[in-house]
């Protein structure tokens, strides 16, 4: 597995994001936010997807 495709937890999500752990979980409840994965009771999310996530968000204005 590439370092883009490492799996990170909750926390460090929401750290890399800049955004609180409850808003993530309320983003899951929502079908909102990231592609995340669920193993059992452990929820992760890919860097990769991660970065997509951030990338399709991206707004370029108008100049």
């Amino acid at each position: 597995m590439d370092s883009l495709n490492r799996l990170l937890n909750e926390k460090e999500v929401a750290e890399y994001l800049g955004i609180g752990v409850q808003t993530l979980r309320n983003w899951r409840y929502l079908r909102r936010g990231p592609v995340y994965y669920k193993l059992g009771s452990r929820v992760s999310y890919s860097e990769k997807d991660i970065i997509d996530y951030i990338n399709h968000n991206r707004i370029i204005p108008k100049g």
